[in-house]
């Protein structure tokens, strides 16, 4: 053991020693205490900062040194753990602590610019950022950065546009097969052949670009955030009570169709009831086509589906604004091919992605949260349901290729969703 400190007795008088980092007016200082909440306020003490929007740093020494070859060396592990808990306030929204492991230094200096081996500790700010940083320091003083953050890469090629990986692997880098441009994981250009001539190379612009990616209860979403604060208001107003991240991900209910078919007529088709009628026998059977709904909001339509007499359905909590109705499906589009259908089973993901004109692939994914209720209900046999909107849409699809079609008008009541598709349209 080469450090340990349980804080059973006054830390300031056993060699923890508070930086002077920072100026005294932006530097604040730990205290011994449990805080607010304890269980027992003796054996929970512990060191807790005792100021809002100030920098702490407080460091103490080892109680012997760690040989060089301890790490990474013959099975010899060097384990770095701490306890962390965070007091929620409404005036700090933002807060993260760390432990370091550090060689010789000045305590008095000690800071954020401070060499450093290990950076290991929780950071939270905002509601989509709480994660625990782990990063190492290499002999060439490069941090090495250990996460579990999602990125999303652009997988072609900067130099001449080749797709990048075309299949799914495991590798530490990415490399061009066309003319050998190779690229780190985080996007960044490495390495490219017959290029030492070239002039300002590399350049940013020779890096892969990233696109933003967001998380909401286990669910990531790519693509820029111009409609993502109000996406997540709706799903938190309508559907946050769902535990979501204890659904599993079924790859039974993976699906992947290439419909002959402009993709804008595949939405038209899913923002709208009118048709399950005409087109969805079974489906007519177990919904209430009369109290069937339409939703707008920034970004995406919400149709809610309600069950007949009988028919399986969502058993809503009190805190739902739905709560007393027979729901048994919603029913999420998110502009401009996102449509997440929940039902009481799960949820069913489609992804629409257009590939020409005349042409475009469906992806499904499923994830399950009750298996005992898969295969009843509205969302009981979606693959049938799937392939009677195919054929109404590549039928469409034909028919207003027709030189004797114009366009039609919309339906006030039935066709809400499919208008506000249009308008979002025109307005790009």
């Amino acid at each position: 053991t080469y450090f340990k400190d349980t804080f059973d007795s006054d830390p300031f008088s056993s060699g923890w020693t508070h930086s002077e980092w920072k100026s005294k007016s932006e530097r604040g200082s730990f205290s011994w205490t449990a805080g607010e909440w304890s269980v027992d306020a003796e054996a929970d003490k512990g060191l807790m900062t005792s100021e809002d929007a100030r920098f702490h740093a407080i460091s103490n020494k080892l109680a012997k040194s760690i040989p060089a070859y301890t790490l990474g060396k013959g099975g010899s592990d060097l384990v770095v753990q701490f306890t962390a808990r965070n007091h929620l306030r409404e005036y700090a929204f933002c807060g993260g602590g760390y432990i370091k492991l550090l060689g010789k230094m000045d305590a008095k200096k000690f800071g954020g610019d401070t060499p450093y081996s290990i950076m290991f500790g929780p950071d939270m700010c905002g509601y989509d950022v709480s994660r625990i940083h782990a990063i190492f320091t290499n002999a060439e003083g490069k941090n090495l950065l250990k996460s579990d953050e999602v990125k999303c890469l652009s997988n072609v090629c900067t130099h001449r546009g080749m797709l990048i990986a075309t299949e799914s692997c495991s590798s530490k880098s990415l490399k061009c097969g066309y003319h050998g441009r190779t690229f780190g994981l985080d996007g960044c250009m490495k390495n490219m052949p017959e290029f030492d001539d070239v002039e300002n190379f590399p350049s940013e612009e020779d890096n892969l670009k990233e696109f933003q990616v967001h998380q909401w209860n286990g669910l990531f979403f790519v693509g820029g955030d111009k409609y993502f604060s109000s996406v997540i208001d709706e799903l938190d107003r309508r559907i946050g009570w769902l535990e979501l991240e204890k659904f599993t991900h079924d790859e039974s209910r993976h699906r992947d169709y290439e419909i002959k078919a402009n993709w804008a007529l595949y939405i038209d088709n899913y923002l709208e009831g009118f048709h399950i009628p005409f087109v969805h026998g079974d489906l007519h059977e177990i919904l209430d086509y009369d109290s069937y709904k339409t939703e707008l909001f920034e970004g995406g339509v919400l149709q809610i589906g309600i069950a007949n007499e009988g028919e399986e359905c969502f058993d809503l909590p009190d805190s739902s604004p739905d709560y007393g109705e027979n729901i048994a499906a919603y029913y999420y589009w998110i502009f401009p091919g996102l449509m997440l259908n929940f039902y009481p089973w799960g949820l069913s993901v489609n992804i629409v992605n257009p590939i020409s004109v005349d042409k475009t692939q469906i992806i499904y994914q499923g994830f399950v949260g009750n298996e005992n209720l898969l295969g009843k209900g509205a969302g009981g046999n979606l693959d049938k349901v799937e392939l009677e909107d195919q054929d109404i849409v590549e039928a469409t699809q034909r028919g207003v290729s027709s030189t004797s079609y114009e366009r039609g008008r919309y339906s006030p009541s039935k066709e809400m969703g499919v208008h506000y598709f249009h308008r979002l349209l025109t307005g790009l």
